[in-house]
């Protein structure tokens, strides 16, 4: 089953830190927007699951690929 990528895109998860294997999400441009405009803060009070699950993610990108 073909699903359409042309709205999405990378982002940032920690905007003050570099593009890497363990700092990159991918959303549509409508969620990377709405991310882009709250800090990491913000996410964590209103939306504590999804903040620990992409964290969780991140992490274990970062030992999989050694950094």
């Amino acid at each position: 089953m073909w699903r359409s990528v042309n709205e999405l895109m990378l982002v940032r998860w920690d905007q003050t830190k570099p593009a890497s294997v363990s700092n990159l999400v991918l959303l549509k441009f409508s969620e990377a927007d709405e991310h882009e405009s709250r800090s990491l803060e913000d996410i964590q009070k209103e939306e504590p699951e999804f903040f620990a699950r992409v964290t969780s993610v991140l992490k274990q990108a970062e030992s999989d690929f050694g950094l």
